[in-house]
């Protein structure tokens, strides 16, 4: 990865088909000072969230980032009914790195301790995940 200060991140889960009940795509991004996370159920917003992170936060995320491996794309062509993750490494507003790859492909150690440190943002990620649907009103 290139050695640029990063300052933000975009992390995407895009889920594989499955009925709605089931479904949760999200995506986050992260700042220097915030993370910000949508779940969507095939487009519909079902959590829409931003948290205050600390400065340390970004650093130790920053940090991770130099650890990643090669970017690139790791799809498997034609497959159906897999899940993907997306990386998006920004400075200065520039993409300066992005990984793709689906379920069917492995990554590096250091590229899941990475989305892990980037979930982690999220402190109540898995309740956004599992917000009823469709809404209750």
């Amino acid at each position: 990865m290139k050695e640029n200060t990063i300052d933000s991140i975009e992390y995407y889960f895009d889920d594989s088909s499955t009925p709605p009940r089931y479904h949760r795509s999200y995506v986050i991004c992260i700042k220097k000072y915030t993370a910000h996370v949508v779940v969507d159920v095939y487009g519909t917003i079902i959590a829409d969230e931003t948290y205050s992170i600390s400065p340390s936060t970004f650093e130790s995320l920053q940090k991770a980032s130099r650890t990643l491996e090669k970017e690139g794309k790791k799809i498997s062509e034609g497959a159906t009914g897999t899940k993907t993750r997306r990386i998006f490494l920004f400075s200065n507003q520039e993409k300066i790195y992005h990984l793709i790859w689906d379920s069917l492909n492995d990554v590096d150690p250091a590229t899941l301790d990475f989305v892990s440190l980037i979930q982690k943002t999220i402190p109540n990620l898995s309740e956004l995940k599992n917000r009823e649907y469709p809404p209750q009103n």
